[in-house]
């Protein structure tokens, strides 16, 4: 599935990058994986420890595809997801995904691309992480949207086991063309919680869902409606679902 990125100021995103990579490491993961150097952008590069292995660091590439570079104002980059052996110095294992984000100029950018290491056991020994891509779409309505993917450590290999989770979103339309008048919006977030009930050998996941919508009346005075529901996400073997 197609995610939809946003082109940041470069010399901001490789200031930051310069900053927070161990570039030793980031240069020893890009020759083992056959990337070219030129072709990954850096601007939404991100990596992180993983607090349940210190030895292990999760990094993330978006490689630019070669086939649709800069066309007509967009850019479709392939993913990269990687675990990093740092007493080793070599990849234990990643998952590659063709063509996955994509860069639209004119439709929805991202804010952010982060790796989440909330406490997602998924059975006794077996954690997972999270990825989070947030992008955004400032036109008349302002939207925001987070997806959200899991991903495991398992028999050598690095699996997804929750994929493109719409995990929340924001929505305001201004009125009368100004986003500082009492514009109505609408939102959606999740939150995961891991059930004590099993199926296929992993714990059940509990999202607990708030939606939330404000509207004001001719006065501009505030009305919100918030509402709760709960579902529960199944392991099938292979990756979670209702």
């Amino acid at each position: 599935m197609k995610k939809v990125l946003t082109m940041i100021s470069v010399f901001l995103g490789l200031s930051v990058y310069a900053q927070s990579v161990d570039m030793a490491a980031y240069n020893t993961v890009i020759k083992q994986l056959g990337i070219h150097k030129q072709a990954i952008d850096t601007q939404f590069y991100t990596e992180k420890i993983l607090p349940n292995d210190k030895s292990t660091w999760v990094m993330v590439f978006a490689e630019i595809a070669k086939d649709n570079e800069e066309e007509k104002g967009t850019t479709e980059y392939s993913a990269y997801i990687v675990l990093y052996d740092l007493n080793n110095k070599k990849i234990k294992a990643f998952y590659k995904e063709k063509n996955k984000w994509l860069s639209d100029r004119n439709d929805m950018q991202i804010s952010r691309i982060w790796i989440d290491t909330g406490l997602f056991v998924l059975t006794e020994g077996v954690r997972a992480f999270g990825i989070r891509v947030e992008s955004y779409h400032n036109g008349f309505d302002y939207v925001e949207d987070t997806d959200f993917e899991l991903f495991v450590y398992r028999n050598n290999n690095l699996d997804r086991v929750l994929s493109n989770y719409p995990l929340g979103f924001v929505h305001k339309t201004p009125t009368n063309g100004d986003e500082n008048d009492c514009a109505p919006s609408d939102s959606r977030k999740s939150m995961f919680s891991m059930s004590k009930n099993k199926t296929n050998g992993y714990y059940d996941i509990i999202d607990t869902i708030t939606q939330e919508e404000i509207t004001y009346d001719t006065n501009c005075k505030k009305r919100m409606k918030k509402t709760k529901e709960t579902k529960t996400l199944k392991y099938n073997g292979k990756e979670y679902k209702y």
